[in-house]
C-alpha cells in the first residue's frame, strides 16, 4: 500500500513538473531541479534556488504554488529571497498575494521588507498594496513603516484604492487609521476635498490618531484656516494641555488670529497657573490687531498667579501705543496688588508713559508703599520724570528718613535730580 501512494505522488510531482515552461531556466538548471533544491536540508543549497526563481521570474510562474511554501522556510534568507522571487512574477503572483501578506508577521525585518515589495510588484498601487501598506504600518520596525508610508503616499488619488485608503481614515484600528491619514495629507492641497474628515479627526480620543489629523490639515490646508478652527477648539476645551497647544498655534497665525483674542480672554482666569500665563502672553502679541485686548488683559490681575499678573502688567505698554486703549485704569487697578512684584512691575510702566502728570499722581501713592522695593522704585521713577515731579518733593524728603537705605538713597538722588535736572542730563 505504501508502495502505491509513493508511485502515485510521484506521478503527480512528474505531471507537475512537465508544465513548467522548457524556458524556465538558470545556469543551466531548469525550474523542475531548482524546486528539488528548494527541498535539501542545506540552507545555503535553497538560498541558491530562490535567487533562481527570482532571475527566472514569471518565466517559472508554474512554481509559485510550491514558492508561496517556501514562505515559511526555516531559513530567514530564503525566506526573503522567495518573498523577492514571488515579486518577479509580475501580473502572474496574484495567487501569492496572500501567502506574502502573511509574511509581514515575519520576525525579521529583512523578510517583511521584501513581502511588501513583492506586492507592490505583483498588484501596484491596487487593493492589495495599499491594504499590506497599512497593515505594515503596525510593524514594529520604523524601516518598515517607512517604506509603507512612502508607498501609501504614491497611491493614484483616481483609483479605487485611493478610495480604500479614505475609508481606512476612520478605521478603529489607531496604525491604520494614522497611516491612512498621513498618505492623504501626504497629498497637499489634491486632499482638500477631506479637508472636514480630517478636521474632525483631529479631536480623536486617540493621541496617535489626532496628531496625523492635525500635520494633516497643515499639509492639505496650507493657509491655516481649517487649522486656526482647530486651535480655537482646543483653546475652547476643557484640557490644559490642549488649551496650551491652541493658544500656541494661534500665535502663530498673528493678526489673522485676531478674531481669537475673545476666546484666549477667558483663560486669563484659568486655575491653571500655565495656562493663565500662556494666555496673558498671547493678548500681548495678538492684542495690536484687537480693540479689546486691554480689557482682556486687565482681568488677568484678577489671577491667583503672581506671575500672570506680573505678564499683565509687562503687555501693557505696547498695548498702549498699538491699540490706543487707556492703560491708566489697569494699572491703578494693579497698583493695590498685593505681591510686592506686580507692584514694582506697575512703577516700571508708569516710568515710561508719556502722561507724565497722570503717572506722577500714582507714582506718589507709591512712595507710601509698604515695600521698601517699591517705595524705592517709585523714588527712582519719579526723580527721572525732573523738574516737571517738583509737587513730589516733599514726600520725597520724608523718605530721606526712611528705615531703609535704599529708599533713602533713591529719595536723596530723586530730589536732586528733579532740583538739577541740567546736572541729571550731563
Amino acid at each position: 500500500m505504501m508502495l502505491k501512494i509513493v508511485l502515485f505522488s510521484c506521478f503527480v510531482t512528474g505531471l507537475f513538473f512537465q508544465d513548467l515552461q522548457a524556458e524556465a531556466d538558470f545556469q543551466g538548471k531548469t525550474a523542475r531541479r531548482w524546486l528539488e533544491d528548494l527541498e535539501s536540508p542545506i540552507p545555503l543549497t535553497r538560498r541558491r534556488a530562490a535567487l533562481a526563481f527570482a532571475v527566472m521570474g514569471a518565466s517559472a510562474k508554474e512554481a509559485i504554488p510550491t514558492l508561496v511554501k517556501s514562505l515559511n522556510d526555516q531559513d530567514e534568507v530564503v525566506r526573503g529571497d522567495i518573498a523577492f522571487a514571488l515579486g518577479r512574477m509580475g501580473m502572474y503572483g496574484k495567487g501569492a498575494l496572500s501567502g506574502l501578506q502573511g509574511a509581514l508577521d515575519d520576525d525579521h525585518e529583512s523578510v517583511r521588507m521584501k513581502a511588501i515589495g513583492a506586492i507592490r510588484g505583483i498588484d501596484p498601487m491596487g487593493l492589495w498594496t495599499v491594504n499590506t501598506l497599512l497593515i505594515a504600518q503596525k510593524n514594529s520596525s520604523d524601516e518598515v513603516k517607512k517604506i509603507a508610508a512612502a508607498g501609501l503616499a504614491s497611491v493614484k488619488d483616481d483609483s479605487k484604492a485611493y478610495r480604500k485608503l479614505v475609508d481606512a481614515m476612520t478605521s478603529k484600528d489607531p496604525y491604520i487609521a494614522s497611516a491612512a491619514i498621513t498618505a492623504i495629507g501626504a497629498k497637499g492641497t489634491n486632499s482638500k476635498k477631506y479637508a472636514s474628515t480630517i478636521l474632525r479627526l483631529t479631536e480623536s480620543d486617540n493621541e496617535m490618531v489626532a496628531k496625523a489629523a492635525s500635520m494633516a490639515m497643515g499639509k492639505v490646508d496650507p493657509d491655516g484656516s481649517s487649522l486656526m478652527v482647530i486651535a480655537l477648539r482646543k483653546v475652547q476645551s476643557n484640557s490644559a494641555a490642549y488649551q496650551l497647544e491652541g493658544i500656541e498655534s494661534l500665535v502663530g497665525y498673528g493678526e489673522k488670529a485676531a478674531a481669537a483674542v475673545p476666546a484666549i480672554g477667558k483663560l486669563v482666569y484659568s486655575p491653571d497657573s500655565m495656562v493663565s500665563l500662556a494666555a496673558v502672553k498671547a493678548l500681548a502679541t495678538l492684542g495690536e490687531f484687537h480693540a479689546e485686548a486691554v480689557k482682556y488683559l486687565s482681568n488677568g490681575l484678577n489671577s491667583q498667579n503672581p506671575e500672570t499678573r506680573l505678564a499683565v502688567i509687562d503687555a501693557l505698554p505696547g498695548l498702549d501705543s498699538s491699540v490706543g486703549v487707556p492703560i491708566l485704569p489697569v494699572l491703578a487697578k494693579a497698583s493695590g496688588d498685593k505681591d510686592y512684584t506686580v507692584r514694582v512691575g506697575v512703577v516700571s510702566v508708569l516710568s515710561k508713559l508719556e502722561d507724565r502728570d497722570a503717572a506722577l499722581s500714582l507714582l506718589k501713592n507709591f512712595l507710601k508703599d509698604p515695600s521698601y522695593y517699591v517705595r524705592a522704585a517709585a523714588a527712582t521713577a519719579i526723580g527721572e520724570q525732573g523738574e516737571s515731579a517738583r509737587s513730589a518733593i516733599p514726600i520725597l524728603e520724608k523718605l530721606k528718613k526712611d528705615q531703609d537705605q535704599s529708599v533713602k538713597s533713591a529719595a536723596t538722588a530723586a530730589i536732586e535730580a528733579i532740583k538739577n535736572p541740567a546736572e541729571k542730563e550731563e
